[in-house]
């Protein structure tokens, strides 16, 4: 009856198998406990009556017999049920394990450098997938803005596979960027953005790759779009080039392009909550929530958190509050 509880928790998604191993165990120990001291009792009322051979009295040892098991049965019944109580309590059996979490790198970057903040989500209880985008170190910019959406989905497909229901979008840098825009396609639960960067409408940004833009937008309108060339980049204050087509080139650079963050913020689906994590050591702080965060719709969750780090340490220093905000969201599953 004990694993007969656990195993309909189970097929229900929950508990997670994990916890199913450690009710399983707690019963075992518990509940055969409980009902030993039962079975010592009946054998000592029983034991003598071996050699009776009235058979009325045979009958009634035979029902007090089948008395004594039925309530074992209830007794265990019984275990079950605050065992499950006890290990849903004692554990978040929790929502935190039927959360999502997709986890997108920066600009030049790779899955890895978000180990620290990517494990300590996975400690926590979320199930966590860190894909490799279109714009990492080795992919370098090989699809456009707009198809990071579909490798998103791939991404979410993944985790709600291992039983994610609540999916969420974080990102770092220009990956909290691409987040955005993600929340402005499809619905999710939340987008988390740290240290976003990537500002194609800033004049800082259009007055070191201005010229290149006005390049790439030619090609594109004489048709020449697929052309590869060599067009010049800005990130964190270092100036880069990059060899890709023209119109690839234009969707992350273009100043009215999909990568405009205060444009995608405000462009949120309804019902979508926003976490922007900034340090007071990166460029963006400077900006303030009025630049994008203030823009997105309301929402009981959304949250606007500084912390005390540069630009690329932020994951790592914000990981404690970006899990705090994940437990104590308020939604409801699929």
């Amino acid at each position: 009856m004990t694993q007969y509880a656990f195993h309909s928790c189970y097929l229900q998604g929950i508990i997670p198998k994990e916890i199913i191993l450690r009710g399983l165990a707690l019963s075992s120990f518990f509940c055969d406990r409980t009902i030993s001291a039962t079975k010592s009792v009946d054998k000592q009322s029983t034991g003598a009556t071996i050699k009776v051979t009235d058979h009325r009295n045979a009958g009634m040892l035979i029902n007090r017999h089948k008395e004594s098991h039925m309530m074992n049965m209830v007794k265990r019944t019984v275990c079950a049920f605050f065992l499950v109580l006890l290990v849903l309590s004692s554990t978040g059996a929790a929502d935190e394990t039927k959360t999502g979490i997709v986890l997108l790198h920066g600009k030049d970057g790779i899955p890895s450098l978000l180990s620290g903040l990517a494990d300590a989500l996975k400690k926590n209880g979320f199930i966590v997938t860190v894909p490799e985008m279109p714009y990492s170190r080795y992919r370098g910019f090989d699809k456009a803005y707009e198809d990071t959406v579909s490798e998103i989905d791939r991404a979410i497909a993944e985790i709600r596979s291992k039983g994610a229901k609540r999916i969420f979008i974080a990102g770092h840098s220009l990956g909290a960027n691409v987040a955005l825009y993600y929340g402005t396609k499809v619905q999710v639960d939340g987008i988390v953005a740290v240290a976003p960067g990537h500002a194609p409408e800033a004049k800082r940004y259009a007055s070191s790759v201005g010229g290149s833009v006005e390049t790439a937008r030619k090609m594109v309108s004489e048709g020449n779009g697929d052309k590869i060339g060599i067009f010049d980049d800005y990130n964190q204050g270092k100036r880069e080039t990059r060899k890709v087509t023209a119109k690839i080139y234009l969707s992350y650079t273009d100043p009215q392009g999909p990568a405009v963050m205060p444009t995608n913020a405000a462009a949120l689906k309804p019902g979508t909550a926003l976490l922007w994590v900034v340090g007071t050591q990166d460029p963006m702080y400077q900006s303030g929530p009025s630049y994008a965060f203030e823009k997105a719709p309301p929402n009981q969750n959304n949250k606007y958190v500084v912390v005390d780090s540069n630009h690329m340490n932020t994951p790592n220093v914000a990981a404690e509050e970006i899990v705090a905000w994940l437990k104590a969201f308020k939604g409801s599953t699929e």
